[in-house]
């Protein structure tokens, strides 16, 4: 080993001890970007630092040293909820190697309408990427289904990254992770493999019972065809993928939330139901369920 790895490696190591033990409460700790040479998918939600607001700041008011960012919770996932508020996230990266790193930063959010992540380059503070319903999907940094952010850290350099969250009003679900590029590729093909097979399957039984009501002419497959449907877009929607293929110009399909869709899904099968039970000449009425 040269003496130039070892006095890397032994700066790393104190930059990362001193993270650790001194960091007071708002403060991130700083994430060793050699950890997603260890692991498949890293999990970096409890490193980051977070701040909400009622307000829509840019970032020369984040920046500012009266902002009080907060140690995120020890969890994979912060759960939110419905809530007013405005999010900013703060990430700190380091690169130990003596070359430059690229690794992908995953974000699942549910209802983000914009996100805007910003690096520390030569001395300015520059945005990378934004993506989020707001934006068409081919317009996305990365061509996923959730929100992906490529992000190059230098050789020997500490960068600090924030990542502004515009999911005002929505139920919010956030959930940080890093993984490199080609790992990355497998998680992507395996994901869409699962989902192909289940939309694939949604779609069959769709067809199946629409078939079933133009050979038998009974209404009730016609129903279970539209709830079937109705099941398929809740699965698009509840993993995002209604962007990627349903077309964003169908707008409705963006803005209507996943509990929507749902409701709909179930008053459709409590229908259903009941043409199934009152099938024949005794009569059929709309039944409402209380939600």
């Amino acid at each position: 080993m040269s003496l130039k790895t070892t006095t890397t490696s032994i700066k790393a190591l104190i930059a990362i001890i001193i993270a650790i033990t001194i960091s007071p409460t708002g403060t991130s700790q700083i994430i060793d970007l050699r950890l997603c040479d260890s692991v498949y998918q890293l999990s970096i939600t409890p490193q980051i630092s977070v701040f909400r607001t009622t307000e829509k700041f840019g970032l020369p008011e984040i920046l500012k040293p009266t902002t009080q960012f907060t140690q995120a919770e020890d969890e994979t996932v912060l759960v939110y909820n419905y809530d007013p508020y405005y999010y900013w996230f703060r990430f700190i990266l380091h690169n130990s190697d003596n070359v430059d790193k690229d690794v992908m930063l995953i974000m699942a959010p549910v209802g983000m309408r914009e996100g805007k992540l910003y690096q520390h380059r030569d001395d300015t503070w520059q945005m990378l990427h934004q993506t989020g319903i707001k934006y068409r999907f081919r317009d996305r940094p990365y061509p996923f289904m959730h929100n992906v952010f490529p992000v190059r850290v230098g050789a020997g350099a500490t960068d600090t990254l924030y990542l502004y969250a515009d999911a005002n009003g929505s139920n919010k679900t956030f959930g940080f992770a890093m993984m490199k590029p080609k790992d990355l590729k497998i998680f992507e093909s395996r994901t869409y493999f699962v989902f192909g097979i289940i939309v694939g399957l949604l779609a069959l039984f769709c067809i199946f019972n629409i078939s079933l009501y133009f050979v038998l002419k009974v209404k009730t497959n016609l129903w279970y065809a539209l709830y079937i449907g109705f099941l398929f877009l809740i699965v698009m929607k509840n993993d995002h993928l209604d962007q990627q293929f349903l077309l964003f110009q169908f707008r409705f399909l963006h803005t209507a939330s996943w509990s929507a869709q749902s409701r709909l899904a179930f008053r459709q099968e409590v229908y259903t139901c009941r043409l199934q039970i009152h099938a024949g000449n005794r009569p059929v009425y709309w039944y409402t369920p209380r939600l």
